[in-house]
């Protein structure tokens, strides 16, 4: 089960990758910030000696492939059809 859940959650990151760069930046404009915004509450825990949760981690964990994945092909797709 826990296979299939990753496999699932890298899908997801790479298909929002992919949809970011087509929009980004005409159609979403903002997607660094929501991107950026998504680790700043991840990363800081409510209390200074609560570890993070679980659900964090991993929400944590997709901004950062989303992030790799837009990164990795972003800029060889800036000045044609990927």
């Amino acid at each position: 089960m826990h296979s299939l859940l990753m496999h699932t959650l890298v899908q997801v990151a790479l298909a929002l990758a992919k949809m970011a760069r087509v929009d980004f930046p005409q159609e979403w404009p903002n997607l660094f910030h929501e991107l950026l915004a998504q680790l700043s509450s991840d990363t800081q825990p409510q209390q200074p000696q609560q570890p993070q949760q679980p659900q964090s981690l991993a929400r944590t964990r997709r901004v950062y492939l989303v992030l790799h994945n837009l990164l990795k092909v972003g800029p060889a797709c800036c000045c044609g059809p990927c």
